[in-house]
């Protein structure tokens, strides 16, 4: 249980660090250098792969790692959009 949640919180950094080396991203005004944003984010997300593999077999290890990618690079900008949305009153 503890594992899970370590590997996910990872995962999670991880997917915040390489979503902060796109070009369009919205989440700080100034922005980091993308190199050391992309370098730390891959290597986050091997750490969280390696702790999915210690927990599940590769299959469900990939497969649970490219699905909490998908839910954070999805709901990550929505969030953000909705947050400046939130802010401007009408």
């Amino acid at each position: 249980m503890m594992m899970t949640f370590f590997a996910m919180l990872i995962g999670v950094i991880g997917a915040v660090f390489l979503y902060l080396a796109a070009p369009a991203q919205r989440l700080l005004k100034c922005r980091l250098t993308n190199r050391i944003c992309a370098l730390s984010g891959t290597g986050l997300l091997c750490l969280s792969l390696l702790f999915h593999l210690m927990i599940y077999g590769s299959g469900t290890a990939f497969f649970a790692l490219l699905t909490l990618l998908m839910i954070v690079w999805s709901l990550l900008p929505i969030g953000l959009a909705l947050l400046k949305q939130g802010h401007k009153a009408p």
